[in-house]
């Protein structure tokens, strides 16, 4: 079974856009310029322009006139930005009229769209380029920078990112030890995914906040109770089904009051059905069987927040780049990364540290754990270590150690109740390069295994987590709810004014 495509039984990360623009007075002009020249592509014009700032919509009926000449000067305040851009033909821009309508026989559109970051300085004029491929992959280039005063003059001016007042608290100390070993090796990971694909080997990335709309569990493939129950096979931490304190083994009944029946309908596709209806701020409820004994869950549907994140894959340093470009993941490590991200949010919040941002910077190491864990075992009169659990990519898989087998000697020297600590705390001490045998005891056949120890080697990068995306993010969901509620008060409105009329009355409504 196929567990990545089970726990995204709803594929769609929503890139977070909240309603009002925030902006400066203008002042003493302090700002940059940046702007998108027109471009050309198979013969056909295109214009660019900022759809999203900071986590917030932009009307991109404003300004049309200077937008379809490639003569539209934007105004930002010095410091880090997010940027929403978006690229269309500028003869499907022209026809598009005010609240973002366009006349359906202009349509189909077809828009491409890229998220950045950029870091301004005060009166820098920076224009950039939008880019794309056959293949529909974008990017977005720096074409020139140069000198020159910010002249906003009645124009709004976007504010930047706030930034942290103690620089100090930066967070360079580590994580607890099991997060930070997971954080060192997801973050090279990355890098290798990065260097391995034939796309933009940048080292930096940006992934914005984003409304995180999986699921997060696992649904046999096959119905249970005679067709009667979906079962839950595991369920991911920091996720809606989570929240929802969905257990592994739970066997659901009812979603909301329908029961469950078997259908040409997956189990998996029956659940996700269920879901992808609902709205934010709705109810839930659940019945499931835990234990043979019947349980309602209840809640809100809430999608998880994923805060902002921008990434550098290098030596650390705290230069800021003027432009990153957000690039694409694969789905399996999208979400390894978010559900560590969401991690590392809460550890962070708990600390109540008060400032916008967290700053992670990670020097080049190596991974001196060798991978492997067990329990001290008595085999033919043996001391050994019974091997329980060998870690995905470690140094003990690469050297061919597997579950069950039982470590017996170390260079030779055999494993005693006196030794057997510090002969396996020896693994981790070793030097690059330096040769090491194994004796283990395999299904009743000792072999001796011999390598060069070659630990893997971690990378170097910056990590920036911004916490106060999640905010903006929470702030959003309670608009989504508000505005449901409100329109769900007006339908129930209409509906009971509507039983009380006399009949064939005429109705008037608010």
């Amino acid at each position: 079974m196929n567990s990545v495509s089970k726990i995204f039984t709803l594929k769609i990360f929503i890139p977070l856009m909240l309603i009002i623009v925030g902006v400066l007075p203008v002042s003493a002009q302090q700002c940059a310029t940046i702007n998108f020249p027109l471009t050309e592509r198979d013969g056909k014009e295109y214009v660019a322009l900022i759809v999203g700032h900071n986590d917030e919509m932009i009307e991109k009926y404003n300004n049309k006139d200077e937008i379809s000449s490639g003569q539209h000067n934007y105004y930002l305040a010095k410091g880090k930005h997010t940027l929403v851009i978006e690229q269309w033909p500028l003869s499907k821009y022209k026809k598009l009229r005010h609240n973002n309508k366009i006349h359906k026989r202009y349509l189909p559109v077809q828009i491409h769209s890229q998220v950045v970051q950029v870091n301004v300085i005060d009166n820098q004029y920076y224009q950039f380029e939008f880019l794309a491929s056959k293949d529909n992959s974008t990017w977005v280039n720096l074409i020139k920078e140069t000198s020159r005063d910010c002249v906003a003059q009645k124009k709004k001016i976007f504010t930047a990112k706030k930034e942290n007042l103690n620089k100090s608290t930066s967070s360079t100390d580590l994580l607890p030890e099991p997060l930070e070993y997971r954080l060192r090796r997801m973050m090279t990971k990355v890098a290798t995914y990065q260097e391995n694909t034939k796309s933009d080997k940048s080292p930096s990335n940006i992934i914005p906040t984003q409304f995180n709309q999986i699921i997060g569990s696992v649904i046999d493939e096959n119905y249970a109770l005679d067709g009667k129950a979906l079962k839950v096979l595991s369920v991911l931490p920091y996720s809606l089904a989570n929240r929802l304190k969905l257990l592994s083994g739970d066997l659901i009944t009812h979603l909301n009051d329908t029961k469950i029946q078997e259908s040409q309908l997956s189990p998996n596709q029956q659940f996700s059905r269920y879901f992808s209806a609902l709205v934010v701020g709705e109810k839930i409820k659940i019945t499931i069987l835990r234990d043979n004994k019947k349980q309602h869950l209840r809640g809100e549907y809430v999608p998880v927040i994923s805060p902002e994140v921008t990434y550098q894959l290098t030596n650390t340093s705290h230069a800021p780049q003027t432009l990153i470009n957000n690039k694409h993941l694969s789905g399996q490590i999208s979400l390894e990364l978010d559900q560590l991200v969401l991690e590392l949010n809460d550890f962070y919040n708990a600390q109540e540290l008060n400032q916008p941002f967290i700053q992670i910077s990670r020097n080049e190491s190596f991974d001196r754990s060798i991978g492997l864990s067990g329990n001290k075992v008595l085999l033919n009169g043996e001391i050994g270590l019974a091997i329980e659990n060998v870690d995905q990519d470690s140094f003990a898989e690469k050297f061919g150690l597997k579950q069950a087998d039982v470590l017996v000697k170390i260079n030779d020297i055999a494993m005693t109740d006196a030794n057997l600590a510090s002969l396996v705390k020896s693994l981790s001490q070793l030097k690059v390069g330096e040769e090491i045998s194994l004796t283990i005891n395999r299904a009743g056949e000792y072999l001796t295994l011999t390598d060069i120890y070659q630990p893997l080697k971690l990378v170097a990068f910056t990590l920036n987590i911004d916490l106060y995306s999640g905010d903006n993010g929470l702030a959003m969901v309670e608009k989504l709810q508000k505005a449901y509620n409100d329109n769900y008060l007006r339908i129930l409105r209409y509906q009971n004014n509507k039983q009380n009329q006399p009949k064939f009355y005429p109705q008037s409504y608010n």
